[in-house]
């Protein structure tokens, strides 16, 4: 469970990234 919090994590990063 903690390594699919941390994936959600990071895939939400990479979507403002791309917002950008």
């Amino acid at each position: 469970m903690s390594k699919l919090d941390r994936y959600n994590e990071t895939y939400e990063e990479y979507l403002m990234c791309k917002k950008f």
